[in-house]
């Protein structure tokens, strides 16, 4: 178990209030202080991350702010060096700031930074594997929330067995019979979550409305949640409605508090459409089941290896980009007797293998693990701030921040991902490709899947 000895960090980003990764963050950090350990929230802050906005979300007792000044490489190493040196961890964990690896490698050139430095993965993206690969020097541990990325890590990178952690995500049950459906009444299907074309490919949301129109489906698209494609969306449903001569096809619910997701969200509708090309949890799907909702997903990648989800079992399943196959599986939820029998196994799944009790468990028994060894200290050889301004190149990193300050002259920061990155590593396209097809080969072969972890 974790001793009082044991002080744990974790810096994350404030920009995402309402993302699975800040609901996992959340009831982590405060199931963890019922442990001996103490718990500290590293809050990453700037014009796009606001602390404040995003502790109203998830309030907790144990708070560094760290600033990022002026938004140069050097000022958010600076900044997160010193809050560590504050706190003193024996454990940091960096959840999508990989700033935190910098730092690490600049206190043990320093001679100080004897604390496990711990990646977080949770996202199937090249570049979060390439930073792996170049931090490799100062991340001792790995941990992944789902199966995929754990095999992903141990093929693509030279991380060991030993070094590499699966703990994953949990959802708090709140059940509630579902209704029965008639085809005279409309099936609300909701979509909850980032809105973008990539991941969650939203763009396919409108391919299958158009495919329920065309049955003469009677339906409403509950939409809760925000992102940069969401104006886009909402116009392409609005024209479909016209060219359909349908009312209005969706509801609109913006972005929802956490706090209020059961009620004003989960509780409103029958089932939840997924669309995804890749997920780590997915966390909306195991909080929908756990409310006791039907899900119609497609098998996107990270499905297969998890073994969760399980079509015609405990959901309904379509392949990625099939809207075809999405509004026929939709259609198919009229039969009650079906999502009767889909709902009762998805409630169980969440319960033994994904509820909050046991996620906060398995991060708890992790990190004791990782914490009755002794951290790895090598200093570094180099400590990588590129000189990217010409004042660096002129004056040198810290005397060109220093005038960045006094002229209040901040580097360009057009958004959340420019002022603290999420990833280091540049879109290499012979890595981006390599990477995809070992994604393909290990998420496409069960052989594969069981021989890797078997071993």
């Amino acid at each position: 178990m974790l001793s009082n000895t044991e002080t744990i960090l974790f810096v994350a980003p404030t920009a995402y209030p309402l993302g699975g990764v800040s609901v996992w963050l959340s009831y982590l950090l405060n199931g963890l202080q019922s442990t001996n350990a103490k718990v500290v929230f590293g809050a990453v802050s700037g014009k796009h991350h606001n602390v404040e906005r995003y502790c109203k979300h998830y309030p907790f007792d144990s708070v560094e702010r760290i600033e990022c000044g002026v938004g140069s490489e050097y000022e958010r190493m600076r900044a997160l060096a010193r809050v560590i040196d504050k706190v003193q961890p024996t454990m940091v964990l960096c959840v999508n700031i990989p700033d935190v690896y910098r730092a690490t490698r600049y206190l043990r050139s320093k001679g100080r930074g004897k604390y496990h430095c711990i990646s977080t993965i949770h996202g199937v993206l090249p570049r979060l594997f390439q930073d792996l690969i170049a931090y490799r020097d100062v991340i001792d541990h790995v941990i992944v929330t789902n199966k995929l990325t754990e095999l992903m890590v141990l093929k693509n990178t030279e991380f060991q067995a030993s070094e590499l952690h699966y703990a994953p995500y949990g959802v708090e049950e709140h059940w509630r019979e579902q209704r029965v459906l008639q085809r005279s009444q409309p099936i609300k299907i909701l979509y909850s979550g980032r809105i973008d074309k990539a991941q969650k490919r939203c763009q396919d949301l409108v391919e299958i409305c158009d495919q329920l129109c065309e049955k003469k489906l009677n339906f409403e698209l509950i939409i809760a949640g925000s992102g940069n494609w969401k104006g886009e969306l909402l116009q392409h449903l609005d024209q479909l409605a016209v060219t359909h001569k349908r009312g209005e096809l969706y509801r609109d619910l913006g972005v929802v508090r956490y706090q209020d997701m059961v009620e004003k969200v989960y509780h409103q509708a029958d089932c939840l459409l997924l669309t995804s090309d890749w997920e780590t949890g997915p966390i909306v799907v195991w909080e929908a089941m756990a409310c006791g909702m039907s899900v119609v997903t497609s098998r996107y990648n990270g499905a297969l290896s998890e073994g969760a989800l399980k079509h015609e079992q405990n959901c309904l399943m379509f392949d990625i980009g099939d809207a075809h196959d999405a509004a026929s599986q939709l259609e198919r939820l009229y039969d009650n007797e079906l999502r009767t029998r889909l709902i009762t196994a998805a409630r169980a799944l969440v319960k033994t293998r994904y509820s909050r009790e046991s996620s906060i468990a398995q991060w708890r028994q992790t990190l004791a693990n990782i914490a009755s060894k002794a951290p790895a200290f090598d200093t570094p050889t180099k400590v990588d701030i590129a000189k990217n301004g010409r004042l660096e190149k002129i004056t040198g990193l810290w005397l060109a921040n220093a005038i960045r300050k006094v002229l209040k002259r901040t580097v360009t920061m057009n958004s959340a991902g420019d002022e603290w990155p999420h990833a280091h590593a540049s879109a290499d396209a012979a890595f981006n490709l390599a990477f995809s097809e070992s994604l393909q080969k290990i998420e496409c072969s069960k052989e594969l899947i069981n021989n890797k972890i078997e071993s």
